[in-house]
């Protein structure tokens, strides 16, 4: 499936269309924008914060595009050189475009006339978005993925059939209270679909040893991470100890200007972790 939206100079764009493909895609209409995931329209400027520091700005020329920049959302200016062309990711997997919704809805019209009709309209989204996929092509985010690491497998299945539990019992509440909906089984993947993959996993992760021959494992002695939140003292005691055990470490922390976390050291052997512990 391919949802993302791509803008280059020069492109010919219909507003109104371009409009509802964002909103389609997820994205909030908004007077200003300033939070990621809105956009805005005013006269020929597009702008739209598809996530990150800053927003894009798409200057049009009637019906192309003129130009497209950076904008900064705190002040409304624009910032950094004009680009040639930006991709827009959608925030929905499924975008609801009325294209999608009406192949979709063909695909369930005979078995649920109702819900199909619903999702002509687009309203009830919470009936029918589950259901998107069944228009035009999609595929399960396993199948994207280049290698599938595991860390505790029967934590993970134990967690997928849970999982599962509770889309049926909302399943047959939903059905009950509003119409008759798809089963879960047409709409997902169940768990015991999901286990030939889970099971051949390219890298298994376990606290503790288990040689079944199914896969690589590794035992990891500290598991799960140790947090060295509001005790940051402990964390070189704590990698020269570990060092001493020989053990393979990573270190990954986050600052405050720059969120989410990044792994900062990574020690495979005691002399390189030497190298990177300071003097104190």
């Amino acid at each position: 499936m391919n949802a993302a939206h791509h803008l280059e100079l020069g492109q010919p764009i219909d507003p109104i269309a371009l409009a509802v493909r964002l909103s389609a895609a997820g994205y909030h209409r908004v007077d200003l924008v300033e939070e990621a995931g809105e956009f805005a329209m005013r006269g020929w400027v597009v702008d739209l914060h598809p996530g990150g520091e800053t927003g894009l700005r798409v200057q049009l020329d009637d019906d192309r595009v003129e130009s497209i920049r950076c904008f900064d959302p705190a002040t409304q200016r624009r910032c950094g050189e004009e680009v040639e062309r930006a991709t827009v990711l959608p925030l929905n997997p499924f975008p609801a475009d009325p294209d999608r919704l009406l192949e979709a809805a063909v695909q369930i019209e005979s078995e649920f006339p109702a819900l199909a009709a619903q999702m002509v309209e687009g309203t009830e989204r919470r009936l029918w978005w589950g259901a998107l996929h069944l228009g035009g092509e999609s595929r399960s985010w396993l199948d994207l993925a280049d290698q599938i690491v595991v860390c505790e497998r029967d934590e993970v299945l134990g967690e997928l059939g849970r999982w599962w539990t509770v889309q049926e019992r909302e399943w047959q509440g939903l059905s009950r209270r509003s119409m008759e909906l798809p089963p879960p089984h047409r709409l997902l993947h169940t768990p015991e679909q999901l286990r030939p993959q889970i099971e051949g996993a390219s890298l298994r992760l376990e606290s503790l040893e288990l040689v079944d021959g199914s896969t690589t494992w590794r035992r990891l002695s500290t598991h799960p991470a140790e947090s060295f939140v509001r005790r940051l003292p402990d964390l070189v005691p704590t990698l020269r100890a570990r060092r001493g055990q020989d053990m393979a470490q990573v270190l990954v922390a986050a600052t405050a200007e720059r969120a989410g976390a990044s792994p900062i050291c990574c020690a495979r052997s005691s002399r390189s972790l030497r190298r990177r512990l300071p003097a104190g």
